[in-house]
C-alpha cells in the first residue's frame, strides 16, 4: 500500500514566549521538551557522531538496509518477538517523525517505515534528514533533539558542543538512561565513538586523543528560573481561550508543541520592577499577596504579579491574583470605584464646582438605595466628618458620604454603565453601594478602565501578544492596539483633573512621584483589601495594585488592621508599590502633560466653606509606622 508522505512531521517542538524587545523569556513544552535548530547551526561534530555512532555507511547505501529488514523479518517471523535493529538514520526518522509509521512493533510497521523512508530519501538529501533526525531523536533527560539535550546535559547551546560532547550524545541514543545512570559506561561508549570517527578519517590522531582525554563534563540538570511566571501561564492560557472570546483558539498541542514564536507585549524590565516594587514594601513572610497590572495607556500589558511567589509556574497555574480568571473571583475595590461615578457625574452636565455636605454618617432616603434593612446608612473612613464641600475636595478626601449623594444624582445605573464604559467586565449590580465599590474587579480591568481615562476617554482592548510565528516562520496571529471612544475628552479631562490632586494633596500622596499623574486609592471594609490605581498621561503608562489576603477554606478573609504596625490602606501600602514601580518604569522617559480640564457645568449645592476648613485645620501626630512615609504623608489620607 502506497504511503503518502505527510506535510509535516507529527513532532512536538518546544514554545518560545519573548518580550516586547524579543528576548525569550520562557519556552513551553510538554512531557517532550524539543528545540528545533536550523541546518546552519547544527555542528559538524555532532552530524559526523550521530553517522559513526547509528549508521557509518548512511551517505552510502539507500534509504534502507536490506541485511538489517531480513535480520530483523527472520526474528520477528521465527520467534514471533520483537524487531531487531536494521534501521538506517532515515528509517529511525521517519519512526520518530511520522504519526502513521506507528509504534507497534510488527512486519507490517516495519515496512511501512521502509517505503516511508523511501520516499524521504527521493525527496530530500541526506544531509537534510540527518538534521531532521537531528531535530527530533531522544537523547534522554526529557530532551528531544540536539539543542534541547545539549542544554539538558551540558548547559550550552548546540553550536558550542565539542568534539567530545559530541561524542557523548551521539553515544547515548540507543539507551539514553543507561548510559546517564553509568558514567563509566558513558565514557567507554563515548570513546568508542570518538574511535569509529577516527577511522572514518573525520577527526585527526590528535583530535581524538584530545577529546578521549577530556572529562565527562556533565552538568546537573536544572529546572530554570521562570521570568514573569504568571504572565507566561496567563499567556498559555490566553492562547487557549477560543476566539471568540478573546483568545487565539489553539489546542494544548499547539501551545506547547507546536514550535510557535509567540511575541507578547510585556517589558522584561518593566516586570523587574514591579516584582522589585512589591518585595520593597511586602517584605515580610506573612505578609498579604498582591495583584498588579501595568499597561501603556492603549492597552498593551508591559508587567504583570499575579501573587508574592515570582518565580514559581506551579504557583501561577495555582491562581493570578492580578487577573483572577474565575467568574466574579475579583475583590472588591472600595474607593477606587469613584471615578466612575465622578465620569457619570461630569455626563449629567454637573461641575466638580458643584457642593455637598460631608457628614460622618449619612441615611439616604432613596428607594433605589434602600436594603433589607431599610435605608442605606453609608459612613465616612474611621467616621470623620465633614462640612460642605466641593466634589473636588470629597474626591481628593475620598469622602463617601459625598459620593453616596452624587450616585443618587446620577443613578447606580449610571455609575455602572460608566464602569461598564471604561472596560469593566465583571458582574456588577446597579445598587446605590457600587460607589463604594462594594463588587469584585480584578487589577488587569482596573487597569484598563484606569487606562480609558488616561487616553482621554478611549477604551484600549487589551493586547498580550502582538504575533505569533509557526515553526516556518508563516505568521499564524496578529493583534494590534484598538481604542473606542466611550467618553467625550471634555468628561477624561475632568476626571484627569481631580485624580491628579488626588495625588497631589489627597489620600494618593504617598503615590506622589516626579512627573505628573492622576490616580485614586481604595481601602474596604475592615481594611480587607487595599488598592491603589494611576496613570501618567495619554501615550504613558497605567497601573493597578491590589493588596490582601487569600479567603481561608471558610471563607474569611484576614483583616490587615496591623500590617507592619499600622492599618493597611489604598496609599500607604498600595499606593507606595505603585510609586516605586512608576519612578523605575518611566525613568529616562519623556515628561507628558496631561490635557487641562475645563471644569465647568452645572454647580450644585451652596458654597464649599468645608473646603476653606480643611486647608486650615492642624491635625494631631499620629503614630508613625514601621516604615517610613514621604514627609507630606498624613494616615487621616490613607483610604
Amino acid at each position: 500500500k502506497p504511503v503518502d508522505l505527510p506535510s509535516t512531521p507529527a513532532v512536538p517542538i518546544n514554545t518560545t514566549i519573548y518580550d516586547v524587545h524579543g528576548t525569550p523569556i520562557a519556552v513551553l513544552h510538554g512531557d517532550e521538551n524539543r528545540i528545533a535548530i536550523s541546518g546552519k547551526r547544527m555542528p559538524l561534530s555532532i552530524r559526523q557522531a550521530v553517522v559513526a555512532a547509528e549508521d557509518r555507511r548512511f551517505f552510502e547505501h539507500g534509504a534502507v538496509s536490506i541485511g538489517g529488514i531480513v535480520r530483523a523479518l527472520t526474528t520477528d517471523v521465527g520467534a514471533g518477538d520483537a524487531l531487531q535493529g536494521g534501521s538506517t538514520i532515515t528509517q529511525q526518522y521517519a519512526r520518530n517523525a511520522f504519526e502513521q509509521v506507528g509504534t507497534a512493533r510488527t512486519v507490517h510497521r516495519k515496512l511501512t517505515e521502509a517505503l516511508l523512508a523511501v520516499r524521504l530519501e527521493n525527496q530530500f538529501s541526506k544531509q537534510q534528514i540527518l538534521d531532521d533526525y537531528l531535530n527530533t531523536i531522544y537523547f534522554g533527560r526529557s530532551a528531544y533533539g540536539i539543542e534541547a539535550a545539549a542544554e539538558a546535559y551540558f548547559a550550552e547551546p548546540a553550536p558550542k558542543l565539542t568534539l567530545a560532547q559530541s561524542a557523548y550524545l551521539a553515544g547515548i541514543i540507543r539507551g539514553p538512561e543507561i548510559y546517564d545512570a553509568s558514567p563509566k559506561l558513558a565514557l567507554q561508549r563515548r570513546n568508542q565513538v570518538l574511535q569509529v570517527m577516527f577511522d572514518m578519517n573525520d577527526i585527526s590522531a590528535r583530535a581524538l586523543r584530545t577529546a578521549r582525554a577530556a572529562p565527562l563534563g556533565l552538568k546537573t540538570p536544572k529546572e530554570p528560573p521562570v521570568q514573569a511566571a504568571y504572565f507566561v501561564e496567563y499567556i498559555r492560557r490566553l492562547l487557549r481561550t477560543p476566539v471568540s472570546e478573546g483568545g487565539f483558539g489553539l489546542t494544548d498541542a499547539q501551545v506547547v508543541g507546536g514550535g510557535l514564536r509567540v511575541y507578547t507585549t510585556l517589558d522584561l524590565s518593566m516586570q523587574k520592577a514591579a516584582e522589585a516594587a512589591v518585595m520593597k514594601v511586602l517584605n515580610r513572610a506573612d505578609d498579604p499577596e498582591v495583584g498588579m497590572v501595568a499597561m501603556t495607556t492603549d492597552g498593551q500589558i508591559r508587567a504583570m504579579v499575579g501573587g508574592r511567589d515570582f518565580t514559581s509556574i506551579l504557583a501561577a497555574r495555582g491562581f493570578n491574583y492580578a487577573t483572577q480568571e474565575a467568574p466574579g473571583a475579583g475583590r472588591a475595590v472600595g474607593s477606587t470605584f469613584k471615578p466612575f461615578t465622578l465620569a457619570a457625574f461630569f455626563r449629567h452636565g454637573y461641575s466638580v464646582k458643584s457642593t455637598f455636605n460631608g457628614p460622618s454618617r449619612i441615611t439616604i432616603r432613596d428607594p433605589r438605595c434602600d436594603g433589607p434593612d431599610g435605608p442605606w446608612r453609608p459612613s465616612n473612613y474611621n467616621n470623620e466628618g465633614y462640612g460642605r464641600m466641593s466634589v473636588m475636595r470629597a474626591t481628593e478626601d475620598s469622602v463617601n458620604t459625598v459620593f453616596a449623594q452624587i450616585v443618587t444624582k446620577v443613578g447606580p445605573q449610571a455609575a455602572l454603565q460608566a464602569a461598564r464604559d471604561a472596560g469593566i467586565t465583571s458582574p456588577l449590580q446597579p445598587v446605590c453601594s457600587i460607589t463604594l465599590g462594594t463588587f469584585g474587579v480584578t487589577p488587569l480591568e482596573m487597569a484598563r478602565a484606569y487606562s480609558t481615562f488616561a487616553a482621554r476617554g478611549q477604551r484600549p482592548d487589551i493586547v498580550a501578544v502582538t504575533k505569533i510565528v509557526g515553526p516556518d516562520g508563516t505568521v499564524v496571529a496578529t493583534r494590534a492596539p484598538n481604542q473606542t471612544r466611550m467618553f467625550t475628552t471634555h468628561v477624561a479631562d475632568e476626571v484627569n483633573g481631580v485624580l491628579q490632586n488626588v495625588i497631589k494633596e489627597g489620600t494618593g500622596t504617598p503615590a506622589q512621584i516626579s512627573r505628573p499623574a492622576a490616580g485614586k486609592t481604595g481601602t474596604t471594609e475592615q481594611h480587607r483589601d487595599v488598592w491603589f490605581a494611576g496613570y501618567t498621561p495619554d501615550r504613558g503608562l497605567t497601573a493597578a495594585v491590589w493588596i490582601g489576603y487569600p479567603p481561608d477554606k471558610n471563607g474569611n478573609i484576614k483583616a490587615m488592621t496591623d500590617l507592619h504596625g499600622v492599618q493597611a490602606t489604598g496609599g500607604g501600602f498600595a499606593g507606595r508599590i505603585w510609586k516605586y514601580f512608576m519612578e523605575a518604569a518611566t525613568a529616562n522617559t519623556p515628561v507628558l502633560q496631561f490635557a487641562p480640564p475645563n471644569f465647568d457645568g452645572k454647580v450644585i449645592g451652596g458654597s464649599g466653606f468645608g473646603d476653606f476648613i480643611r486647608r486650615f485645620t492642624l491635625r494631631p501626630p499620629s503614630p508613625q509606622p514601621t516604615f517610613s512615609y514621604p514627609p507630606q504623608f498624613c494616615r487621616k489620607h490613607c483610604r
